[in-house]
């Protein structure tokens, strides 16, 4: 348990970042600021961010333009995910308050930068996913960040006021 937790587990959530991006504070971060958990996952792709935003912009579930993952496995969950092969015209202007559904959870647009930042919240506001497009060397660093809260137990509180009490003698 240990080796996973110290260095599976860090690989895993930051797949392919450099340990300065995965600790970097990002846009988009501000939309949940006391995360429980952070995944900072990168590459490197060989064309320009305009040609990499379109792709980006048509994300989500069907009739949009998929997740460009495992199509199979993101449809056992209910996700509705039909990655398409071409780009979409009608999803190439995403605007701060659309919204569609990714399984149970309601994701809206929350920040929209054309060619370099896209970011969904979800509506309880426990998850936000965020993606930057960052030109180097001619090509395009795309940087995918996940923050979330997890669901706890009991519901958090405000705390409460301690109370003393002086008896007068």
């Amino acid at each position: 348990m240990g080796l996973y937790s110290g260095l599976a587990r860090k690989s895993i959530l930051n797949w392919g970042a450099t340990d300065e991006e995965a600790s970097a504070r990002l846009s988009g971060d501000e939309l949940l600021e006391h995360a429980d958990g952070v995944s900072t996952r990168a590459i490197d792709i060989d064309a320009p961010p305009a040609a990499v935003w379109p792709w980006l912009a048509q994300m989500g579930p069907a009739p949009r333009g998929g997740a460009y993952t495992y199509d199979w496995i993101e449809n056992l969950l209910g996700l509705n995910m039909h990655s398409t092969d071409h780009v979409l015209p009608e999803f190439q202007h995403p605007q701060v308050g659309e919204s569609f559904s990714l399984g149970s959870s309601r994701m809206t647009i929350d920040r929209v930068e054309s060619q370099h930042v896209l970011a969904w919240r979800s509506e309880d506001g426990n998850w936000v996913w965020t993606f930057l497009l960052e030109p180097r060397d001619g090509g395009t660093r795309l940087i995918s960040r996940n923050r979330f809260r997890l669901p706890k137990l009991v519901p958090r509180r405000p705390a409460k006021a301690k109370w003393s009490l002086r008896l007068a003698g």
